[in-house]
């Protein structure tokens, strides 16, 4: 009978060579990794490419169907002209020709022969629909694969795809680091704002972490002055606005600045304390721009995608941990029950939020910023308001707001709060 000691050798050898096969098969998924982003990379150029080859085709025949309707428009002035109007379908053809560029079947169908001017001005108008779908269609297809690759950056390789921790919040004093000339501009003041806001307009390398920083100052002031209860949100937002609008070039108007602020907001959900962390922004080679364009739901997929492969790359990592006892063993099983039992008596932000979505299926979030959470409404009246499901009256603003504190959530609208019980 082998003594233990041979049973723990040879325990020791067969961990071993369990060891090298994980490193061979993690070496063979780098080699993967980099062959794929070799790949995405070259996909972006071709995509990039075709994008702005469409929208040459696009002007080409948005200025060839305003040319064709004035053409229009002087035949059908006149009696019975034949021979002009031939002559006008030759003109086309050799321009297009000229142009080199490639037509769609959908405007040769509307090149006229013949007498047929009705065929030319009931086609139009068909022309105009299908750019407009093409246009929407290309700012969709083009925001899917900004989304896609995103969550392949921030996920990176195994070594610099880190756990998002909770604690991931970044202080006032070190995301203001990057501010030059800022040393004698009070925090959160309009003054400094509209610094940031400007420094984050011109910036191009750190442009992310600059409208990080400034969603950052501007969410914690919104914060300070509905603090109490007796400013509404959108009202502050407005009146920071407004002082900040002295400090900025006359070019920017208080309606471009809400806009902007409300695109950074999106670099601060994706990057914040809910997001995937702000070390990633490193990770990252898609431009400020490219990202404040994707919608709110894609930025949330692509939280919930970076988080998952992180989760289920730290169970994997676990699996790899040997143990060095059965106490060890025993010790981890008491650490997750405890920690599960915890979990249960205390409900987290996310059950709360899954809640809220559950009970008010017209509500769908927007963003979290920290302990904030920002629902909308779907359901909207022919006036243009929103039926609110807290206090059932109509709403000029479909923003609803959720405050999370351990254990407890309260949800509240510009006429009602409720606490939501767990």
């Amino acid at each position: 009978m082998p003594s233990e000691f041979e049973v723990l050798k040879q325990r020791i050898i067969e961990l071993e060579a369990k060891n090298a096969k994980l490193e061979a098969e993690k070496a063979e998924l780098l080699k993967r990794i980099m062959e794929e982003n070799t790949r995405r990379d070259a996909h972006k150029k071709i995509v990039s490419s075709e994008i702005k080859q469409r929208n040459k085709e696009k002007k080409f025949l948005r200025k060839l169907a305003n040319q064709d309707s004035i053409f229009d428009t002087a035949y059908i002035s006149e009696t019975v002209v034949v021979a002009p109007q031939l002559q006008l379908t030759g003109i086309l053809k050799i321009h297009m020709r000229r142009m080199s560029l490639k037509i769609s079947e959908e405007f040769e169908k509307t090149v006229p022969s013949g007498n047929d001017q009705s065929h030319v001005t009931s086609v139009k108008p068909d022309l105009e629909v299908s750019m407009e779908q093409d246009d929407e269609q290309e700012s969709l297809d083009k925001n899917q694969i900004i989304e896609q690759g995103l969550i392949q950056e921030l996920c990176g390789t195994f070594d610099t795809c880190s756990p998002i921790s909770s604690d991931d919040n970044i202080s006032s004093t070190n995301t203001n680091s990057s501010c030059n000339g800022s040393e004698n501009m009070i925090s959160g003041s309009a003054q400094h704002l509209s610094y940031l806001f400007d420094t984050a307009i011109k910036s191009g390398q750190q442009e992310i972490l600059d409208w990080y920083n400034y969603s950052l100052e501007f969410e914690s002031r919104v914060n300070a002055l509905t603090a109490d209860g007796r400013i509404k949100d959108k009202t502050a937002r407005s009146k920071i606005y407004k002082e900040m609008k002295p400090f900025l070039p006359a070019k920017i108007t208080q309606d471009n600045l809400r806009k902007k602020t409300l695109r950074a907001r999106k670099h601060l959900t994706l990057f914040g304390k809910n997001g995937v962390g702000i070390d990633k922004i490193k990770l990252v080679s898609y431009s400020a721009t490219e990202i404040s364009k994707l919608t709110n739901a894609q930025i949330q997929n692509v939280i919930d995608q970076v988080k998952k492969y992180i989760s289920d790359h730290q169970c994997h990592v676990t699996l790899k941990t040997v143990p060095s006892g059965n106490d060890q063993i025993k010790d981890e099983m008491s650490t997750s029950a405890s920690v599960s039992s915890a979990s249960q008596s205390k409900p987290d932000h996310s059950y709360f939020r899954n809640k809220i979505l559950d009970q008010y299926p017209n509500l769908y979030r927007e963003c979290s910023i920290e302990n904030l959470d920002y629902y909308g409404i779907t359901d909207e009246t022919t006036c243009g308001d929103y039926i609110c499901p807290l206090c059932k009256l109509g709403h000029d603003d479909e923003e609803i707001e959720g405050t999370y504190n351990t254990g407890s959530y309260f949800i509240k609208c510009e006429q009602r709060e409720i606490e939501i019980v767990a």
